[in-house]
């Protein structure tokens, strides 16, 4: 139902699980941790329950992704232009549902934190999981260097427009025009209800 784009699932050599709806600081968060821990595999971007359930069945550390619904629908949206509003939030509350019941064996980030604070980010993975993993202060020369990263990363993919991984003047007008269509969604409040419960 929603695209892919560079899944790497679950497997013997995996260190750590970063998951999450799409557009929710998932591949800003995975591009930090590279930078970081260049050695380190990890598990990312296959967007499904299923992979974050399997990493805490065999004790792989795990970490889950959130954003505001409405920020992350409308951004699903204008990343898929197949995807309509009602099946972005439907889908936004399958997934945290099917995690709920297991966030005690995980880490819970923000897209704030993920975006500003990776590095804190890594510190709870560190403390929580008896993990090692380096990172650097998130000072704002270091989240450029991860913002180039991204970028390098979609010009060699050939990825622009709408589908760039970094906020654009089109992409941010887009998700404008999307705005009313997911706030009208009779599925929009049991997406917030889910958000608050994991923030809180």
């Amino acid at each position: 139902m929603l695209k892919s784009r560079y899944p790497h699932p679950m497997r013997p050599s995996i260190g750590l699980c970063v998951e999450g709806y799409p557009r929710s600081g998932n591949s800003f968060l995975v591009a930090a941790i590279n930078r970081w821990n260049p050695e380190l595999e990890l598990a990312h971007h296959t967007h499904l329950a299923s992979t974050a359930k399997l990493a805490v069945r065999n004790g792989v550390p795990t970490v889950i992704v959130i954003r505001d619904p409405q920020e992350a629908a409308a951004s699903a949206c204008v990343w898929d232009d197949c995807l309509w509003p009602d099946t972005a939030l439907k889908a936004y509350i399958a997934f945290y549902a099917k995690l709920s019941s297991l966030r005690e064996h995980f880490i819970t980030a923000t897209f704030e934190k993920c975006i500003r604070n990776p590095d804190k980010i890594i510190a709870q993975c560190n403390e929580k999981f008896g993990t090692a993993f380096e990172s650097f202060v998130s000072t704002a020369r270091e989240l450029n260097e991860v913002k180039k990263r991204l970028a390098e990363h979609d010009l060699k993919m050939g990825r622009e427009g709408r589908n760039s991984t970094l906020p654009t003047a089109d992409k941010r007008q887009r998700k404008s025009e999307i705005y009313g269509a997911i706030a009208a969604s009779l599925h929009l409040k049991e997406a917030n209800e889910i958000y608050r419960s994991w923030v809180r």
